[in-house]
């Protein structure tokens, strides 16, 4: 009953099922889409797939017109990830029926398969398939509603196509959400028969759009296959962006700049000539490009005068389009006239268009007003007459000059050619002097006899063409410039002695005074004191093997070697003379030990004969030997210096005491001596003879030998006296400590 009367009467609920009887009446368009979705759409599987590819379209953001009028191709680009460039393809909805009748054939094609239909395919290496027969059942019949709804809005009268819009919409709006839910799931990626899931990829992050996912994934599938078919594509490693079709241009643009202005930073334009082998870090070059050597070789081939036509450099791939591409190593034409604007600006070639037109080096800066056609429409090139600019650049380069090869007829380019030659000239001969003296380091030779006379007749070769090029001082003299590139590199190659023997000489200077250094501290460094002179001695005897090392990273370390060395015998110089000297507390100290009655007794009664000096004449030494430390000497002086009038050998093995302990030394010496004048004073034969004594001396006697007086600076010289006059009769003994301590 619905069916027949097309749900104007009669309708069922979507949600419960129920049926139930339309009271509104009239046309019931969601059912006349579901009619003629089952019965027109889901019967043409080719209509149903067309509806897919629209929805596709969509969902992908293909906005552009088709590469062929009533096909679903579209012209497409493509990353090539190991070059940091692209590549030119097309994308097909459907299956590769049509790719054998589109031109122009392309590096990669990218197939959307069927939804209804079946799938069939080639597999070639330069295919990707991007299946998606897994997706619901639920999506599928969405998508036949959608043909269905988009169909009956095309035959609708006026009156009825917004409510069939408004189903149009309801459709799309549900096929997305379905498709978003499943795509990643359900897809299939099909390359040379093998299949993979598409979420089995690394895919880009959130807010990334359908065709960026697709584009990512068809990339890396197709890196190998790009880079086996083009093995000798340049790659573009330094650009921050790869290059897009988008970008290309500019990036062109930006290397025909580069060429112009060699002085002005330009990352891109740097990029793309260092791709290409033509870009040094500093300036243009063609020696490491073998884009530019091919074109140099077959300029060789066809010989002096002759010209090379286009055809032999580039080749239509499909002119209506202007592909065009190099015939040695199938690169695009635009990074081909890169190449051939290089070897111009060098000098090597001149190119020729149709007339009066043409490029050199000396009218390179006009490369900036080409048109593109002109990168392939030139008619041949041809090695350039008149003026030797490719030798003059040679010059420029060799002197270290910026290219004037533009300017020659101006009076400061000659002049700045001049200066530079006289400059080199002077030092070159600067350094053959130098190696006239010879380079020496504490004797051992830096240079060896043989190294020496190769670096003296190169230099000589070198001053005698600096000399000769002062006399080229015109422009009509130039004109005339005798010099070859080839002579002027190898001449220039003796320029690099003149820094390698100021290097050396440096080296020489620098390192005769750190060992020097070392050679006089080690002469206050006892050899007990391990393991630093050892160290000392091991680095010293280091010095010809290093000096004799070309390698930077041994000169380096072996100047960190000899800097540590001089670092820790600061240390220990600075540890030894604090140890040795006084602060100036302790100098005050000694200064009032020095001069303390303890000393001046000791110093009255040395001499004496029964006293033996020996242990107080030590302690003289001793206390002597001390001197106040110097408060300005640091570690930064030593560093600079290594000796500061202290000696540390001198202290080597010597007991070592502090002020303090001296002091009491003092003190103990004078309580054995003072002991030993009482015991003489008590000798049995010194009382028998006290009464030849005076009064006041038998008293002064008697009482210091009972202890009521103390030995003073006052009576020390009496009872020294005294002692002497009754030692005449007295055997002089020696009292050791514990014969004191026995009393």
């Amino acid at each position: 009953m619905i069916n027949a009367t097309a749900g104007q009467y009669v309708d069922q609920d979507s949600i419960s099922s129920d049926y139930y009887i339309r009271t509104e009446g009239g046309i019931n368009i969601p059912q006349l889409i579901k009619d003629y979705a089952d019965e027109v759409i889901k019967k043409d599987t080719d209509q149903a797939d067309q509806y897919y590819f629209d929805f596709l379209q969509y969902v992908l953001e293909i906005q552009q017109d088709s590469y062929r009028s009533g096909f679903k191709i579209w012209q497409h680009s493509l990353e090539w990830i190991d070059k940091k460039s692209f590549r030119l393809g097309n994308i097909f909805f459907g299956n590769p029926n049509e790719r054998s009748t589109t031109e122009p054939i392309q590096q990669y094609y990218i197939f959307f398969c069927p939804l209804f239909n079946a799938i069939n395919r080639n597999d070639e290496a330069d295919e990707v398939y991007f299946d998606v027969a897994g997706l619901s059942n639920e999506f599928k019949e969405t998508i036949c509603l959608y043909g269905a709804a988009k169909a009956k809005h095309g035959s609708a009268p006026t009156n009825q196509k917004q409510l069939f819009s408004s189903q149009i919409d309801e459709y799309q709006r549900k096929a997305i959400a379905l498709f978003d839910k499943e795509f990643t799931d359900k897809t299939k990626v099909i390359y040379k028969g093998d299949s993979k899931s598409l979420k089995s990829f690394p895919l880009p992050g959130e807010g990334s759009t359908k065709e960026m996912i697709f584009r990512s994934v068809a990339a890396k599938v197709l890196n190998k296959t790009f880079n086996d078919k083009y093995p000798h594509y340049p790659a573009f490693s330094d650009l921050l962006q790869p290059l897009t079709k988008e970008n290309f241009d500019g990036r062109i643009k930006a290397a025909l700049k580069k060429i112009t202005s060699i002085s002005q930073p330009n990352r891109d334009g740097e990029a793309i000539l260092s791709g290409l082998g033509l870009w040094s870090g500093q300036s243009i070059v063609s020696d490491n490009s073998k884009y530019a050597e091919s074109i140099k070789k077959k300029m060789k081939e066809v010989g002096s005068g002759a010209v090379l036509n286009r055809s032999d450099i580039i080749w239509a791939h499909y002119a209506p389009a202007n592909l065009w591409y190099s015939v040695d190593y199938n690169i695009d034409y635009q990074l081909e006239f890169i190449v051939l604007s290089a070897l111009a600006y060098k000098g090597d070639i001149e190119i020729n268009w149709s007339g009066s037109k043409n490029l050199s080096a000396t009218n390179i800066e006009t490369i900036l007003s080409l048109s593109e056609d002109d990168f392939f429409t030139f008619q041949h090139i041809k090695q350039p007459q008149g003026i030797p600019v490719k030798h003059l650049k040679a010059l420029f380069s060799c002197l270290g000059l910026p290219d004037y090869t533009s300017e020659l007829e101006k009076p400061e380019t000659i002049s700045k050619i001049i200066t530079e030659a006289k400059t080199k000239a002077e030092l070159a001969v600067k350094t053959k002097a130098i190696l006239n003296q010879g380079l020496k380091c504490r004797n051992v030779s830096l240079l060896s006899d043989e190294d020496v006379a190769k670096m003296k007749t190169e230099l000589d070769a070198l001053a005698s063409i600096l000399d000769s090029i002062q006399s080229y001082n015109s422009y009509g003299k130039l004109k005339a410039f005798k010099f070859t590139e080839d002579e002027l590199n190898n001449a220039f190659k003796a320029y690099p002695y003149c820094v390698l023997v100021d290097k050396l000489k440096e080296k020489a200077e620098k390192f005769e005074h750190l060992v020097g250094y070392l050679y006089t501290a080690q002469s206050y460094v006892v050899e007990a004191e391990k393991p630093l002179f050892d160290d000392i001695k091991s680095a010293i005897d280091s010095l010809p093997l290093v000096v004799a090392s070309s390698k930077d990273a041994d000169i380096k370390k072996y100047e960190a070697l000899l800097n540590s060395l001089i670092d820790r015998y600061a240390d220990y110089y600075l540890t030894q003379y604090t140890r040795c000297r006084l602060s100036k507390q302790d100098d005050l100290a000694k200064v009032r030990i020095v001069g303390s009655e303890n000393k001046r007794i000791c110093d009255i009664i040395k001499d004496s004969e029964f006293i033996t000096a020996t242990e107080y004449q030590n302690w003289v030494n001793s206390i002597t030997s001390l001197r106040e430390a110097d408060a300005s000497l640091t570690k930064a002086k030593v560093l600079k210096e290594p000796y500061h009038d202290f000696n540390p050998r001198e202290y080597y093995g010597k007991p070592s005491f502090n002020i303090f302990q001296l002091e009491e030394q003092l003190e103990t010496i004078l309580e054995k001596w003072t002991s030993a004048m009482r015991s003489v004073f008590k000798d049995p034969s010194v009382q028998e003879n006290m009464d030849i004594l005076e009064t006041n001396d038998k008293k002064l006697v008697e009482d210091f030998r009972s202890g009521k007086v103390d030995l003073t600076a006052e009576n020390a010289v009496k009872l020294r006296n005294l002692i002497a006059q009754f030692a005449q009769g007295i055997d002089k003994v020696e009292i050791t400590m514990d014969d004191i301590r026995s009393i």
